[in-house]
């Protein structure tokens, strides 16, 4: 029968096992392993193209010894000032690719650092955000923060239409969205209604569009373009092909008869007021991020 652990060699264990600890999360394999658990293939679309193939690789998929290298050494380095979960998106985007990932992370850095959205405030946003072109609107049937875009309300020709202010207004909406995510969830919906598009409006959804594959990417569920007339959808056959893959697969581009196809994944109550849905845009916050 075996003696009984002294106080010292219990003491001596916990130390052992705190020290052993600190090694593998100063590693990240613990953190590796949290992260995967926690971020979501974007499994919540019925109207999504077949996720087979390399390039629609879940993000909780278990990572190969040398992907998990990969990361440990990126994340220890913190490559291009990421860590984490969006190092992690980056890698799965890139097909953990780390030069193409060094690459989209050194062309997200540059968008943060220039648009800083986390500090942009209503104030600041002006007559963009009075537009009404972007708001926030409810969840999506599997508990996606919606973000709707009325390309109808963006004019242009008005003076507030510039690219600066077209990336701080989405940065803004789409920072405002993720504080929105429930727990267990981690991507956004976007409903985009091409009611009134013309070839001016381009830069906008072309915005949207690089948001979702650049600094929030890996962050889209689906986006439905809703309304989208026969000019849009001509241009749209050669767009599609410069996007990833991984972010064209779930985008849905659909003509007037959107309904069924949206009511798959969001319930009336969730819908906007102006698709003929029950629910108002949420109020702008007023002090932008506490």
């Amino acid at each position: 029968m075996l003696a009984p652990l002294g106080n010292v060699e219990l003491g001596f264990l916990l130390v052992q096992a705190v020290l052993l600890y600190r090694i593998l999360r100063d590693l990240n394999l613990i953190d590796l392993d949290r992260l995967l658990a926690v971020i979501k293939p974007p499994d919540g679309s019925t109207a999504l193209v077949s996720r087979g193939g390399s390039e629609m690789q879940a993000l909780g998929e278990a990572l190969t010894k040398e992907q998990r290298q990969t990361f440990v050494k990126l994340n220890s380095s913190g490559s291009r000032g990421f860590h984490g979960d969006e190092l992690l998106r980056a890698l799965v985007h890139c097909n953990h690719n780390e030069a193409q990932t060094d690459t989209l992370l050194l062309r997200n850095r540059a968008w943060l650092d220039l648009v800083k959205p986390k500090q942009v405030t209503p104030a600041q946003l002006g007559a963009s955000l009075q537009s009404g072109a972007l708001s926030l609107g409810g969840f999506s049937r599997c508990g996606w923060p919606i973000v709707e875009v009325k390309v109808e309300r963006w004019l242009p020709d008005e003076p507030y239409a510039t690219e600066q202010a077209r990336d701080a207004l989405l940065g803004f909406a789409f920072e405002h969205a993720l504080q929105r995510l429930p727990a267990g969830q981690d991507r956004l919906l976007l409903i985009i209604d091409l009611s009134g598009w013309g070839i001016s409006h381009g830069p906008l959804v072309s915005s949207v569009l690089s948001l979702v594959q650049g600094a929030y990417v890996e962050r889209l569920g689906v986006a439905l373009l809703v309304n989208a007339p026969a000019l849009f959808r001509a241009t749209w056959a050669f767009t599609k092909p410069l996007l990833g893959e991984r972010v064209a697969s779930r985008v849905v581009v659909l003509g007037t008869e959107w309904q069924p196809t949206v009511a798959e994944h969001v319930d009336e109550d969730n819908l906007p007021q102006a698709l003929g849905g029950k629910h108002l845009p949420k109020g702008v916050p007023a002090f932008g991020f506490l």
